[in-house]
């Protein structure tokens, strides 16, 4: 994938690429461009044969383009232009920069800028026929870091997070903005890992009154500060039954993969002791390298039965390799610094005590699960839950 390893470009309405012609002269990538006019896209298509062609810019969501250094862009100006009816941005042609920044705002919070990804988010249904479909549930979806080499490093990427819920937050004169600030209840820890899946943006603790009685639910920002014009699909969550979601979500994990489970919770609890390095983190990537064997055996015997050949998956299996050489590679960094530690069996003996007294006690909801286990909760229309667990598990739940 040349965007790896080179400045690379995105282009919308691009027209007759303007925009791709100017970046292949400055030594400059363009990876894919938007248009929907015919012509303007055979052009592009001539010159430019190893671009790829995404469509119209309304069907579009950024967190699902490949990932681009710069991007770029003009939109219609029919509806701005003194010649019109001035209709300026409310316009149907001109309106449709807002597209642009959509896209953008969705790219911003794709995690595989940082070098992160979601793995097995579509199953095949039909190997004869090569039906995929999306991944509700049938198989189980991992969230891996150091998937690929980022364009962006991890400390950018959150702090670009960070910015983006900062300016949803910081709207002048806004009353409702200063009694639902981010910052009043950045104690809970679900301040930090609530995500809107629809635009990106964090979501955010408020209090309902209504009819003396108060309510505590979870908002997405944009729409709670903004409106449906920016994010016209996001549910509000009440809080008991997010934290309800959670625990079943948890629970889902201990016992569809236990093992896997207690290992993640070792490899949580050595990191919150300060504990790095723990041989349990070892059985976990361990794991989750079997698993990726699985999948490139998977993909073989696919390739097989549909007579395409392993060409036809040949992208999904050296992704699937390097995640798994990178994780050998972690085991390897483990293994050595292991070896120089003298306080291994305090260590162990630290970790082991805190289980036996969460096994212990029934299962409720507690921040301090949230802040070690869950990496991101993602929040979708309907009530649809993404919980992402410390390691890459994805458990799939509703509210």
């Amino acid at each position: 994938m040349t965007w790896l390893t080179q400045i690379t470009m995105g282009s919308l309405f691009d027209g007759i690429g303007g925009f791709p012609l100017a970046a292949v002269r400055n030594g400059i990538t363009p990876v894919w461009a938007s248009e929907i006019e015919a012509f303007p896209i055979e052009v592009t298509k001539l010159r430019f044969p190893g671009m790829i062609h995404v469509g119209d810019i309304t069907k579009l969501h950024g967190a699902e383009l490949p990932p681009v250094d710069i991007i770029c862009g003009g939109s219609p100006c029919q509806d701005l232009s003194v010649a019109g009816a001035r209709a300026g941005l409310a316009g149907a042609r001109s309106g449709l920069f807002m597209e642009q920044i959509r896209i953008i705002q969705e790219m911003l919070s794709n995690e595989r800028y940082c070098g992160d990804a979601i793995l097995q988010k579509s199953v095949t249904v039909d190997c004869i026929e090569k039906k995929r479909k999306k991944n509700t549930g049938e198989a189980p979806m991992y969230y891996v870091q150091n998937n690929h080499p980022a364009i962006i490093d991890r400390v950018t990427f959150n702090k670009v997070q960070e910015e983006l819920a900062r300016r949803k937050t910081k709207t002048p004169g806004s009353a409702k903005s200063s009694i639902t600030s981010t910052g009043k209840y950045s104690r809970y820890a679900l301040t930090d890992v609530l995500i809107c899946g629809n635009c990106g943006t964090r979501y955010r603790r408020v209090t309902w009154s209504r009819n003396g009685t108060k309510r505590i639910v979870w908002r997405c920002i944009s729409r709670l500060d903004y409106g449906k014009k920016y994010c016209s699909d996001s549910p509000t969550i009440m809080e008991d039954k997010l934290q309800e979601a959670i625990v079943r979500a948890v629970n889902k994990f201990n016992k569809q993969d236990n093992a896997t489970y207690k290992a993640l919770m070792r490899a949580t609890i050595s990191e919150a002791l300060g504990l790095n390095g723990d041989p349990e983190e070892v059985d976990m990537l361990e794991r989750k390298i079997e698993a990726l064997n699985n999948k490139m055996l998977a993909l073989v015997n696919e390739s097989v039965s549909s007579g395409d050949g392993i060409e036809a998956h040949e992208s999904e299996f050296m992704t699937l390799s390097q995640e798994a050489e990178l994780l050998k590679q972690r085991i390897a960094a483990i293994q050595e610094s292991t070896a120089k530690d003298n306080g291994e069996q305090n260590r162990l003996e630290q970790i082991q005590a805190i289980i036996a007294e969460r096994e212990s006690k029934c299962m409720e909801y507690d921040d301090s699960i949230v802040r070690q286990m869950v990496e991101c909760i993602k929040v979708y229309p309907g009530g649809k839950l993404e919980i992402i667990f410390g390691g890459g598990y994805l458990v799939e739940e509703s509210v």
